[in-house]
């Protein structure tokens, strides 16, 4: 049966309305978990405040734990957006103690283990600290700033920022002011896994290879750890025995998306990877959460100029987010320093939805006028082009296996691409210019 044009549009515009309400289409949203306005208040939702929100680390019991950066704490929001402090007085210092009576010195990024032990880059104390389940606060490693080697307080960082864990109890840190990744073991013990303490460009073995100001890090299930490089511009692959390699990015400050080799990023703060290999990256300078296959394609997944929007993540804004997480039913969260905010991206339909959105990339992005898909286990029939108010401007049908798009006969400007395929419907956003 031949479908006319006013059937068409009106397809595509229940199918959009039924987009924006989450009804049995796939999309994600971004939506704000907690906090306004900088300062420091507990409370619920939108009345709590936090100042400068970075790193975040999410539990299995649904808390998300914040670094509270300028506040010098460490914050807790349960998954009603209660928040509460979990650590720190709010006076800068070194001190060990429990909950509220501990002290940090700008803690930057966060960590959590299979224990719900949570591990705090507590970047200008130059040590990385341990929070117990409980809330006992002690410090792992690290005592005045250097560079050295050892165990517990004997072992020196310069200003850490970063940090992640393995399975098997390998915290692993972003040394920036070393220009190093640093390995310490469960009991304490820190040797230097990658980097010569020289800032600079090289890939290759952990004693020849190069940083430029390696600001985050998270490990994959085979242990290899991905780490930004806030001033490289750049993604950083290193192996479980310390080989270096580029992942993504070419090292200019930019924002375009695409193959690893040709992507480029604009200072990307923070890292995470979640059970399928695909890593998401908090690139603070183009306000935005850029998504990166296992196979190396770059994409802007939410955000696009500095702002405050909730919705949908092809129109939602953030003000210079620096950290990232994700959970294990994919909800994703974010601090967002500049905004002074916690907000999270979660899929309408759960972890089915989101590992559809995960099998299918589109690059480059923004394009002049071609569309390149990489396809994992999918197959299109057809796609409805959508502008900024959910019209129809263009339709594509019979694929036939072809994964280019054509957008010549588009004016330059903000698109969703409504995406049918053998699997359910994906929503991907585009700038055409």
């Amino acid at each position: 049966m031949k479908i006319t044009t006013l059937q068409r549009n009106l397809k595509s515009s229940l199918l959009f309305l039924s987009f924006l309400c989450g009804m049995n289409v796939n999309s994600q949203t971004v939506t704000t978990l907690a906090g306004s306005t900088s300062g420091y208040l507990d409370g619920l939702g939108l009345a709590a405040r936090f100042n400068g929100p970075s790193g975040v680390a999410a539990d299995n019991n649904g808390n998300v734990f914040v670094a509270d950066r300028i506040n010098h704490r460490i914050r807790k929001v349960n998954s009603e957006g209660v928040v509460s402090t979990f650590a720190g007085s709010g006076v800068q210092g070194s001190l060990d103690a429990t909950g509220t009576m501990a002290q940090f010195n700008y803690p930057t990024q966060l960590a959590i283990d299979l224990n719900g032990n949570l591990y705090v880059a507590d970047a200008v104390n130059h040590r990385i600290r341990k929070i117990s389940s409980a809330g006992v606060v002690t410090t792992l490693a690290g005592s005045t700033d250097g560079f050295a080697d050892g165990v517990g307080n004997v072992a020196q960082f310069y200003y850490p920022e970063g940090v992640a864990i393995d399975n098997a109890g390998n915290v692993y840190v972003a040394d920036a002011g070393n220009h190093a990744i640093r390995k310490i073991t469960a009991a304490g013990v820190v040797t230097t896994l990658a980097g010569t303490g020289d800032f600079g460009f090289a890939d290759g073995a952990g004693n020849v290879a190069k940083f430029y100001t390696p600001c985050a890090a998270a490990v994959d299930a085979a242990g290899n750890i991905y780490v930004t490089e806030k001033q490289g511009n750049r993604i950083r692959k290193v192996s479980p025995v310390g080989v270096v390699t580029t992942f993504a990015g070419n090292g200019n400050l930019g924002s375009a998306d695409g193959p690893a080799t040709q992507a480029e990023f604009n200072a990307p703060l923070a890292v995470t990877v979640d059970a399928t290999g695909t890593l998401y990256v908090a690139d603070a300078g183009n306000n935005r959460i850029r998504k990166i296959t296992a196979g190396g394609v770059v994409s802007s997944y939410a955000g696009s100029t500095s702002g405050y929007i909730d919705g949908l993540v092809a129109t939602a804004k953030f003000f210079y987010p620096a950290g990232v997480c994700v959970a294990n039913d994919g909800t994703i969260f974010i601090g967002e320093s500049g905004g002074h905010r916690i907000r999270r991206i979660s899929s309408t339909l759960g972890i089915d939805s989101y590992q559809l959105d995960n099998q299918l990339s589109v690059y480059p992005n923004p394009t002049s006028n071609t569309i390149h898909f990489e396809l994992n286990n999918l197959s299109i029939s057809e796609i409805t082009i959508l502008d900024l108010n959910g019209k129809s401007v263009d339709f594509k049908d019979h694929f036939n296996g072809e994964n280019t798009l054509n957008l010549g006969n588009l004016q330059d400007g903000f698109y969703t691409l409504q995406i049918t395929t053998d699997q359910g419907i994906v929503y991907k956003k585009i700038l055409k210019n």
